[in-house]
């Protein structure tokens, strides 16, 4: 959609994949998932999104190598308890019969909260702001990030750069949700 590629300006990955646009019911379920600890709303995103996945990309996708999830600061996981993109990813990964690394990502910076920024502000935010904790094999070339809410891009984006500098050559990016352009 010509919209939301004018939207996401400065991307590193190379293909998005969402399960919906933020708006209701699905802005009232993550808000649920994400602060309520409403976790079984993980099984029905994961669900949905293995069930889309699979019926748009049974015989085209490439294959898939890995799949990771953005992480949380070390200091909003403690706030927090756990990590709504982890537990989405790691039932997605089941789904679809895929590996999935849960530490091969850190988030080294704790930055100020994304929410109410715009593009430039989260990207500047966002810069060395996650580290690879462990290097990949050859072997893997094609990478699924998984997070739950894509708004600008930026926080995808910077993983996806530092994934390629690490030899990655595809990644794709699945949320939930995506903010539609105004």
């Amino acid at each position: 959609w010509p919209a939301i590629n004018q939207a996401l300006p400065k991307i590193h990955f190379d293909h998005l994949f969402c399960l919906a646009p933020y708006l209701p019911p699905f802005t009232q379920w993550l808000a649920q998932f994400k602060y309520q600890g409403r976790f079984e709303l993980a099984y029905l995103f994961a669900d949905l999104l293995a069930h889309q996945w699979q019926a748009l990309h049974s015989l085209k996708a490439a294959p898939v190598d890995l799949m990771v999830s953005v992480p949380l600061h070390i200091s909003k996981w403690q706030h927090r308890g756990y990590n709504q993109a982890h537990l989405i990813a790691k039932r997605l990964a089941k789904n679809l019969q895929l590996p999935y690394d849960k530490t091969a990502l850190v988030r080294t910076k704790k930055s100020i909260c994304q929410v109410g920024q715009t593009g430039s502000q989260r990207r500047k935010n966002l810069i060395n702001a996650f580290t690879l904790a462990h290097q990949f094999t050859a072997q893997v070339k094609h990478v699924i990030l998984v997070d739950d809410v894509l708004t600008t891009g930026s926080t995808a984006s910077e993983i996806s750069k530092l994934l390629k500098q690490a030899g990655v050559a595809k990644v794709t990016v699945l949320t939930v949700c995506l903010t539609l352009p105004s």
